[in-house]
């Protein structure tokens, strides 16, 4: 019960990122894994795309991304907010096994000059749960 209550006024999309317009928002994404196989229902995801909106919405929102692995060319806009500690094993769309850590980024709207554990801002999520 002490969730539900920690739950009132929050609202839930689940949607395509491209069909929302976010402003003030604490953003959560969970997308397709890059270098990993595809899903069936996901074909063809634009990962630049993706990392370049959520660089985009960084601007105004405050917003963190499941992955296991960061761009090179993003890497500059996250910072580490979370390290899981899980581990999993993948399938790269060759078909290799590949073995990684679940990993929770905040993005930023510009680059950061150090990276910058956001383990306190970590607690708005688990507080809820």
């Amino acid at each position: 019960m002490n969730m539900v209550k920690n739950l009132r006024g929050v609202t839930f999309k689940h949607c395509g990122y491209l069909d929302y317009t976010p402003d003030n928002m604490l953003i959560y994404c969970d997308p397709p894994y890059s270098n990993t196989k595809e899903y069936t229902s996901v074909r063809g995801f634009d990962s630049a795309l993706f990392w370049s909106t959520m660089i985009q919405w960084a601007q105004n929102n405050t917003v963190f991304v499941s992955e296991y692995s960061v761009p090179d060319d993003i890497a500059p806009y996250v910072t580490l907010a979370k390290n899981f500690k899980r581990r999993h094993g993948l399938r790269s769309a060759d078909g290799q096994a590949h073995i990684k850590n679940e990993l929770l980024v905040q993005v930023h709207a510009t680059p950061q000059n150090q990276p910058i554990i956001i383990e306190e801002q970590m607690m708005m999520f688990e507080g809820l749960l």
